[in-house]
């Protein structure tokens, strides 16, 4: 191992540049983003059995609403909803004991709509919907009681099954009632009616958490008596003011005591999130379910993979993985009238995942709105991410105008005759001077459910005709407005497909009778696995078309210093192509990914393969259109170990890597680039600036890295460099610790590994160089090119397989950044040698063996993956940038040395 001759160094680094800026983003198999520091972390792994908590959903006729419940059917589907809430309304009094007047008019009408669009199994709870509350009833339990009586009897004699019943809809509301007495005497009349021997006794169903556990300790115990009484057999409380801790409290409390737990008036995705991980087992929504909330129900009684929550915030995410299909989803939600705005970082530290079409990446950041204050612009804000492995994620729909195609067809949508409003929609033929073939697709205001669209050409919206819920309902165009009937969920389904569905209703576009030819309606149906229902949006400014492109050719995998170069030929008379997805497996277990889409090069670098891993690689054309070609035969490739440097990042005026890796970091915020003396730029950093490094980089049995840094001094524990998966496992350098001291911390909760390397802290605004190594048995710390620290630290960092890492930066939130600058940050896959470390003072260390020819006249030839020569010279000094060469993976030799290099 030597330093590399100064020309062939030059050299080496004009081709990996030039082959990075052959390439356009992704040239590599991850994209490094520098992730904002979020205000909480969701950490969770695809691999991961996770955590079952079966939970039951109703929906809720307390508002008298038929569509919320067709909408939640359409959204969830009915088997999905095993409870409805209905009502007892205390507006009349009773005579005879029977109900009278708009009491019957609308029991029967809930009775009506659960019998017309819920399962033949479901379960009814009742509840209290008092618009307002007749004197018949003000403190007179027994009269309040054969209320309660009379709805029961009508429901069960309509053929239901009533299974909870509850005194109360919010009594700390008031609603004319003796408070915590008027609710245990209601409970206790209910008690003595053999009808309600196998129905639930539900309380206290409070408008505020803060009041649930006193209400219900109130109705538990013997007033006054300190007896306990099983007068209640379910806990309910809802969520529309209080504390979060007491809300928690509330449904620990409940299950303790053996209780059911409700919440039978969810506002948001957050109330269930929060409610199960702290017992709630059932929950009915409020008003209407759409499509974050169907979500969650086809996904809470999941595998539960992560969860994370901000008390203070009155905000929650969790991550699920459904039963049946194992689509995996990260939901955010925040309370309706408390919740601030709150950031979450979805994290998956062993693997590289698509969050909602963006990726290869391991973390995402998601904001959720919130208001200032209670009821003080509050957004009620949900949402969700569809999080993917495997080789087929989502495309990321991007703003802007398309052609929305027909799968089974080919045809594209269109405004039939184009122009006046109320026109229907249509699929027709392809045609470049049809303007109402082009749609701009547009999404809505984060607010609220805020995963819907607008679809709009020649001004006017596509909108569902008459706010149909019903399947067969028209689809129209008209003026654009701000209803629901004119918002579409875009539901990925498959090969860069989308169902297209209402937020009104629920169903999805499709010809009428599914038809293929050219002029057919569109209507809106029940969403099915069919091909009718599924659309592709093609950019506007190319065809549309259904042809696929040829299969590429000449695919080679190469291994180059620690990565695996790919090199292929476009296909054959494909005019259209344009770009390339490129998939890998493992020979352990033989499953196909996708590794990197949109390279637009016929080259590709793997940098994330790993020693001791065999991998196989497929390459497949995708063209203008979206269609995509057969998958190239599969080669494979192995990367040897121990091959030394793994990134070089000189920050001259960039954070990308300069080896034939092409290991790119990325920056937080616009960096800013000063000049250091020494070894030319640096990169300036400010307390909120930092570096975040690929996540694979340092994930070796030995590990050692150098860099400059200028350190201003200040907060102790500023990172010098922090490589972990958060708080619980992390390898970090800080410039001061507590105790005065610069630190190497190695630290893992999991195994109970706490080491720690400690020297002199570095002086401030002064440029040191400094080097930290580790060969898995011992660490060494040294500064200035003199080693100032050893010790022992068995610790390696391929165990713990860090994927969040960083330069300036801590894994722990309350850490500063690191105010001051890097320069010439160099990483290698070794312990180095006292001597190599003074090496890397002046640049980069490489593997290329000693030149035998004089350093400054060493012919040198260049050779390509098939070994041809395709370019040779008589001195390295001359060598001008060879343009003339395609993209791809090359050998140079110079003086008897070789390198790999990549164009």
């Amino acid at each position: 191992i030597i330093t590399m001759n100064k020309h062939l160094l030059n050299l080496a680094l004009l081709a990996a540049s030039v082959g990075a800026a052959a390439q356009t983003a992704p040239t590599t198999a991850a994209q490094t983003v520098a992730t904002p520091v979020a205000d909480r972390t969701v950490t969770f792994s695809l691999a991961d059995e996770g955590e079952r908590r079966p939970f039951r959903w109703g929906l809720d006729l307390a508002w008298l609403n038929e569509s919320h419940v067709r909408r939640g059917v359409n959204f969830a589907g009915k088997e999905r909803f095993g409870l409805v809430r209905s009502s007892f309304q205390p507006t009349l009094p009773l005579v005879d004991g029977q109900l009278q007047g708009t009491q019957i008019t609308d029991a029967n009408e809930r009775i009506r709509i659960i019998k017309a669009y819920l399962s033949d199994t479901v379960q009814v709870v009742l509840n209290c919907d008092h618009p307002s509350v007749d004197a018949y009833y003000t403190n007179v339990p027994a009269n309040w009681a054969a209320l309660m009586d009379a709805t029961l009897r009508r429901h069960q004699e309509a053929g239901l099954n009533v299974v909870s019943i509850s005194p109360f809809n919010e009594p700390d509301y008031g609603w004319g009632q003796d408070g915590y007495r008027g609710f245990w005497q209601i409970a206790a009349e209910l008690r003595n009616n053999p009808r309600f021997d196998t129905i639930r006794i539900c309380g206290p169903n409070t408008l505020s958490c803060d009041e649930a556990v006193t209400w219900w300790n109130r109705n538990m115990w013997l007033l006054g008596g300190g007896t306990f009484s099983d007068r209640l057999d379910e806990g309910n409380t809802h969520q529309l003011s209080g504390s979060f801790d007491r809300y928690a409290e509330f449904y620990t409390t409940v299950r303790e005591q053996g209780k059911v737990a409700t919440n039978d008036e969810l506002h948001n995705v957050m109330e269930a999130i929060v409610g199960q991980e702290y017992g709630l087992q059932q929950g009915i929504w409020w008003g209407t379910t759409e499509w974050t909330r169907a979500e969650l129900v086809k996904a809470i009684d999941g595998d539960r993979l992560g969860y994370a929550e901000h008390r203070p915030n009155w905000t929650a995410a969790a991550v699920y993985r459904r039963a049946g299909d194992g689509v995996v989803k990260g939901f955010v939600g925040g309370s309706e009238r408390q919740a601030t705005t709150t950031t979450y970082r979805f994290f998956s530290p062993d693997a590289d995942v698509w969050f909602d079409g963006h990726g290869p990446m391991r973390e995402y950041v998601v904001e959720l709105p919130g208001g200032t204050g209670y009821q003080q612009g509050q957004t009620n804000a949900e949402g969700q991410v569809l999080i993917q492995d495997g080789t087929d994620p989502m495309p990321v729909i991007a703003p802007g105008t398309y052609r929305i195609q027909n799968r089974r067809s080919n045809c594209v949508l269109e405004i039939q005759n184009g122009a006046s409003a109320g026109n229907r929609l249509i699929q027709n033929g392809y045609s470049t001077s049809r303007t109402y073939q082009v749609w701009d697709v547009q999404p809505i205001a984060k607010a609220g459910d805020w995963h819907y669209h607008t679809l709009r050409a020649n001004g006017l919206q596509a909108d569902v005709l008459n706010w149909s819920l019903d399947n067969g309902g028209g689809i129209i165009a008209y003026t654009p407005a701000d209803g629901t009937n004119q918002q579409w969920v875009l539901e990925y389904a498959e090969e860069g497909y989308f169902y297209i569905r209402s937020r009104h209703s629920g169903l999805c576009l499709q010809p009428v009778n599914r038809a293929t030819n050219a002029t057919a309606l569109i209507e809106q149906r029940e969403r099915a696995n069919d091909e009718a229902q599924h659309w592709r949006l093609v950019p506007s400014q190319y065809r549309v078309d259904a042809t696929a492109p040829r299969v590429c050719t000449g695919l080679t995998a190469t291994p180059v210093e620690s990565s695996v170069h790919l090199a292929w030929t476009a296909p054959e008379r494909s005019t259209d192509v344009e770009d390339y997805e490129v998939v890998r497996a493992d020979v352990a277990d033989s499953v196909w990914r996708l590794l990197a889409r949109d390279v637009e090069a016929t080259a590709f670098v793997d940098h994330t393969a790993l020693p001791g891993h065999t991998y196989v690689y497929k390459v497949r054309a995708v063209d203008h259109s979206l269609n995509r070609s057969d998958f190239t035969a599969p080669v494979e490739a192995a990367v040897a170990s121990g091959t030394g440097l793994l990134a070089w990042y000189p920050m001259a005026g960039s954070v990308r890597d300069t080896t034939a890796n092409l290991r790119h970091a990325a920056t937080a915020e616009s960096p800013t680039w000063v000049n250091r003396a020494a070894t030319g730029d640096a990169l300036q950093l400010n307390g909120r600036q930092f570096v975040q490094l690929p996540p694979t980089l340092v994930h070796r049995d030995a590990i050692s890295v150098a860099l400059w840094v200028y350190w201003n001094g200040g907060n102790n524990w500023q990172r010098i460099f922090d490589f972990g998966n958060g708080e619980a496992q992390n390898f970090f350098l800080t410039a001061r610790a507590d105790n005065g001291k610069m630190r190497l911390n190695a630290y893992d909760s999991t195994t109970g590994l706490d080491a720690v390397l400690e020297a002199d802290a570095i002086s401030s605004r002064q440029w040191h160089h400094v080097v930290a190594t580790l060969d898995g048995t011992t660490a060494r710390l040294y500064v200035d090119g003199a080693m100032v620290a050893e010790g022992m630290m068995d610790f390696r960092l391929s165990d713990m397989r860090p994927a969040a890492n960083y330069v300036g930066r801590s894994q722990y939130a309350a850490d500063p950044m690191l105010s001051g600058a890097v320069s010439n940050v160099q990483i290698y896959d070794r312990a180095l040698t006292p001597d190599e470390v003074a090496q890397t003072r002046e640049g980069a260390i490489t593997t290329v063996a000693q030149p035998t020819a004089a350093a400054d006249a060493q012919p040198w030839t260049l050779t390509d993956v098939r070994g041809r020569v395709v370019a040779r010279g008589a001195d390295v000094r001359t060598m001008g940038r060879p343009t003339h060469l395609p993209v791809g993976v090359y050998t140079l030799t110079a003086g008897g040395a070789s390198r790999k290099v990549a164009f």
